[in-house]
């Protein structure tokens, strides 16, 4: 599969994804084989895979694979992150991304733009909860200082 190419799978009418997400949730160790060939053990990783693609089936949505390469160039990392390449720019300018350059260009390592995401959900979230906590430190008292006029 190259960078371009895509897969799409949508859902079958009558499937069993709950009863697959169960095996695959099971503590017990997955392998796969056909036709009474060898069995192969199935990576941790490929087994985590599995289990949002068959979520996502399961939902009644289609599911896209596509490949992606270890080093970013600068906007395919902007698209992972869904935010332009300008802005992705300034982040690494200002160390919140690792890069290196290869002559003029830059390339981002995929695990650092993920880290980055998670770090910055994290901060978004820590964000979110203290504005809502000082919300309810100067939310009044119900109806203080009103009065009932029927």
């Amino acid at each position: 599969m190259t960078a371009s190419d895509e897969k799409t799978t949508f859902p079958a009418k009558h499937s069993e994804y709950a009863r697959m997400r169960e095996m695959l949730r099971s503590n017990s160790s997955l392998t796969l084989g056909a036709g009474g060939a060898d069995f192969v053990a199935v990576p941790d990783e490929v087994a985590e895979i599995l289990d949002s693609v068959l979520s996502v089936l399961e939902n009644g949505d289609a599911v896209a694979v596509s490949h992606r390469s270890q080093s970013l160039t600068t906007q395919q990392a902007a698209e992972t992150l869904a935010i332009s390449r300008p802005t992705l720019i300034k982040y690494l300018e200002q160390g919140e991304i690792p890069y290196e350059m290869r002559g003029r260009h830059r390339r981002v390592l995929l695990r650092d733009v993920l880290d980055f995401q998670s770090r910055n959900r994290i901060r978004r979230r820590e964000r979110l909860d203290a504005m809502e906590d000082d919300v309810d430190d100067y939310r009044p008292v119900r109806d203080a200082g009103f009065s009932e006029t029927r």
